[in-house]
């Protein structure tokens, strides 16, 4: 469970958000040293308990047609809740006050940064409407984001993908961005029923079970972009074990699976993350969201732990998501610029100032 922040101090928010990733840090750690019968054990009493939550039925429908950016749900791991993302404000943009030179590091605490929220600074301004409009453009729309997203989802990946599906659904979207929601059904040594999950078979049904939740978002008229599974051996002794990486070939197969998934649903479209992945593995150039991003040692999109995106890398992924989501809105303009300097000057002026840049409510990330 993430602490919920939203109404601290700004210094405490940032505090807490670095040792909500220390913790996550260690709890990783401890999880894959972990066997899985004995964190399978320990996770029964958690998943085998009742749950007082009762499923919105698969029929409901979530929302009359509307702007396909007008209200954005995130639903997904540690990736998309902005693990080990952190902005540095200056003293200038600390304090508010313009830069007329270069300044020494604040003493504010880093900002923690989310997919979310680099959608939201990314999110265009609304246009003036004439008038005499009767109807909102594109453009003249500034997109409502909304995540369910958890850090601790490799730990506990049944309840916690069920909870964000619910409160997906809840939230009534327009367009779900499901990125690395899947990755915990394939990678991990638990299953979503709290078993121990060692082999391929074992992967590939449990893969299944991450695919119904989604079906619910679909059955209720919400389009998603959802992102495959990429091969992370590079973060074996990082951030992962080697018995939570599935082998190539159980990788490839449960992409196969995906893919058909995706091509039997047409209010889906597919985030290539695992050939994303190779390229960056290979320090290739990659084409996201209409631009070339490549990884340097000066600004990687990969994190020391070959895991998890960095800020720019996160901003790259946002353009590909969005990207890709325009399938569903006839390959239209999408009211998002996806500048990493301009995003990261709109986050420090957003934190820095009395009232938010964009009056959003925050969700906290799911809990089970």
């Amino acid at each position: 469970m993430t602490p919920h922040v939203r109404h601290a101090h700004p210094y405490a928010r940032g505090v807490l958000r670095s040792r909500f990733n220390l913790l996550h840090a260690v709890i990783h750690a401890a999880v894959a040293a972990m066997s899985a019968t004995a964190l399978a054990a320990s996770l029964h009493a958690v998943v085998a308990a009742p749950t007082a939550r009762v499923d919105p039925p698969a029929n409901a429908p979530i929302a009359a047609k509307r702007n396909l950016y007008e209200r954005i749900v995130i639903v997904g791991a540690s990736a998309s809740d902005g693990f080990g993302v952190f902005l540095h404000p200056t003293e200038a943009t600390a304090t508010g006050e313009a830069a007329a030179a270069p300044t020494a590091p604040s003493k504010a605490p880093p900002i923690g940064v989310s997919l979310a929220m680099i959608l939201r600074q990314a999110g265009a301004q609304p246009a003036s409407a004439s008038p005499d409009a009767r109807e909102p453009t594109t453009a003249a729309i500034l997109p409502t984001i909304r995540h369910f997203t958890s850090g601790f989802f490799f730990a506990n990946p049944g309840p916690i993908a069920r909870s964000e599906v619910n409160r997906a659904i809840d939230a009534q979207p327009t367009l779900v961005l499901a990125l690395d929601y899947l990755f915990w059904f394939a990678y991990g040594t638990v299953n979503a029923n709290g078993e121990p999950m060692r082999d391929a078979a074992q992967r590939l049904e449990n893969l299944e079970l991450g695919l119904q939740q989604l079906q619910r978002i679909i059955d209720a008229g919400a389009p998603i972009v959802v992102g495959d599974i990429p091969d992370m051996r590079e973060s074996i002794g990082r951030m992962l074990s080697k018995a939570q990486v599935p082998d190539a070939d159980t990788i490839a197969r449960a992409n196969e699976r995906i893919q058909a998934w995706i091509r039997e649903h047409p209010s889906t479209r597919l985030l290539r993350l695992s050939e994303i992945q190779t390229k960056l593995r290979e320090r290739m150039p990659v084409q996201l969201g209409g631009r070339e991003w490549t990884s340097t040692d000066t600004t990687p999109l990969l994190q020391d732990d070959q895991l998890h995106p960095t800020f720019v890398g996160t901003v790259a992924i946002a353009s590909a998501l969005i990207d890709t989501a325009r399938a569903f809105d006839g390959d239209g303009p999408a009211p998002f610029t996806f500048n990493p300097a301009d995003i990261r000057s709109r986050i420090l002026e957003s934190k820095s100032a009395a009232t938010p840049r964009q009056s959003v409510r925050e969700s906290s990330p799911s809990t089970p």
